[in-house]
């Protein structure tokens, strides 16, 4: 099978044994700004490194497999990089790199769907073969081997062995016999189907039952669904996101009891000045203000979406905070995260009239400022947790005053992931807006514990991939008929 290297066997491969900068002098193994000609060259012009391999620095840089971040501190075995990130890492400089960006260490990466004139690649070949065995992740996104046996009904995530034009990915359930009995997926007009290797029963072993699944081309990145059978029948999701699947049971009567001991708000249809004036002390170049209408009212969670919430209906509690309890919002969750949340809500409210979502960027300022047009809908030390009065820690929900409309923390405790992608206003007027089509990081709003006050204005606009997460942001829900 073949793939990239990953960044640490590209490096490795690079040094080939070698400890410094370059694995030879610089001008003799290396196209390079200095003497390429601003041009690439025909590979294996230049001699090899002692492995034998060819214009691993200059002629062109290389991408690799893995996504950019900081190293770990840590001994690492066998890196494969972040589990998700904005750019993939490239390697070796090219032939208008100029000397400090050719060598064995330097590091540069770019947005993968970004082409350039400089960057190339070279592959990987290994044996093919089956599912290399599940692979967990820990609270800090850092990839280690994980228990390959979890209790049934329990959520299970697993990095996917790419073979050939197939992904597998190995799930085990300590039930003594468990089975597929649907495996049709779907997510808007795009279907494909979850095939059970080895056939729709599985056989139990010494360490578990196990169940492989193969996933065919076309199945897109979403929450898809599948039915179980075991321990009785339950109705379970599988979330598909790049590598990853996580297999989780739902229980829609604890669903239900959740969703009705939330609060909401009504917020009233209207028209607000979107952004913040000229000499607001710490305006961005972002904020330019516009005229919004929003033309239906909707309904506004009262409080951020808490620890006990979440764990009630996720089965578990990712927050950093989570000393703080059931009662304080919870943290460490991605957009993506909070949209599979909001798909068990919405499973659990079917029939009810309601439908639940993120507010989008307008509907959230119009709800923040609640009629008031200055950075702050009150003073700030008495209406928010921030850096300067929260001890660096998150503070259960609703202890600071509302605003005029009754929605309690919309400024400080934790910012708050919307609906919308990132992008510029447009500076005319609009109604209902909902950002742009696509982007690369979703609008988080409202400041959190370790904000400074220049973050924590009504009109302060942030972003962050929607696949990553930050101890300091969390949200909350809107409802809608």
């Amino acid at each position: 099978a073949y793939r990239l290297p990953t960044e640490a066997e590209w490096e490795y491969a690079a040094r080939a044994g070698t400890t410094g900068p370059l694995y030879g002098d610089l001008d003799e193994i290396a196209w390079h700004e200095g003497n390429s000609g601003d041009r690439t060259h025909p590979v294996g012009q230049k001699p090899p490194n002692a492995w034998g391999l060819h214009d691993m620095l200059g002629n062109v840089a290389e991408w690799t497999a893995d996504w950019y971040d900081s190293y770990p501190t840590a001994r690492v075995t066998d890196p494969q990089g972040p589990r998700s990130g904005l750019n993939r890492v490239f390697r070796g400089g090219s032939w208008g790199s100029y000397a400090s960006g050719v060598r064995s260490a330097f590091r540069a990466s770019r947005v993968p769907g970004d082409p350039s004139a400089f960057i190339g690649f070279r592959l990987v070949r290994v044996a093919a073969g089956g599912p290399s065995g599940l692979v967990a992740e820990d609270d800090h996104g850092d990839t280690r081997e994980a228990a390959t046996e979890v209790a049934a009904g329990a959520s299970a995530t697993g990095r996917i062995e790419r073979v050939g034009d197939e992904d597998w990915f190995r799930f085990r359930t300590t039930a003594a016999r468990t089975w597929i009995t649907a495996y049709t997926v779907s997510e808007g007009d795009t279907t494909g189907d979850l095939h059970v290797a080895g056939g729709a029963t599985v056989a139990d072993d010494d360490s578990g039952s196990g169940v492989n699944f193969r996933i065919t081309a076309g199945v897109p990145a979403g929450t898809h669904y599948l039915r179980v059978g075991g321990l009785g029948t339950a109705d379970y999701t599988l979330t598909l996101r790049d590598d990853t699947l996580t297999l989780r049971e739902t229980h829609r009567e604890t669903h239900r009891e959740t969703l009705d001991a939330m609060e909401f708000v009504r917020i009233p249809a209207g028209s607000f000045v979107m952004g913040s004036p000229f000499g607001e002390d710490w305006r961005q170049d972002d904020e330019w203000q516009h005229e919004v209408t929003l033309s239906q009212g909707f309904w506004m969670g009262k409080y951020e979406v808490t620890q006990g919430e979440w764990e009630a209906v996720m089965g578990e509690n990712p927050s950093v905070h989570k000393r703080c309890g059931p009662r304080c919002p919870v943290d460490s969750v991605s957009w993506e995260d909070v949209e599979e949340f909001i798909w068990l809500l919405n499973l659990a409210a079917s029939g009810s009239g309601y439908a639940y979502r993120l507010p989008t960027e307008a509907e959230w300022e119009y709800a923040a400022r609640a009629g008031t047009t200055g950075p702050l809908y009150g003073d700030l030390d008495e209406i928010a947790w921030h850096e300067g009065n929260s001890g660096d820690r998150t503070h259960p929900v609703g202890q600071k005053p509302p605003n005029a409309w009754g929605l309690h923390d919309m400024l400080g405790n934790v910012a708050e992931w919307t609906a919308d992608w990132y992008g510029w206003y447009s500076g005319e007027q609009q109604t209902d807006p909902r950002g742009p089509a696509t982007g690369e990081g979703r609008v988080i709003r409202g400041g959190g514990v370790a904000g400074a006050p220049w973050l924590i204005r009504s009109a302060m606009r942030r972003s962050f991939p929607p696949d990553r997460y930050k101890v300091w942001i969390g949200f909350r829900l809107v409802r809608t008929n």
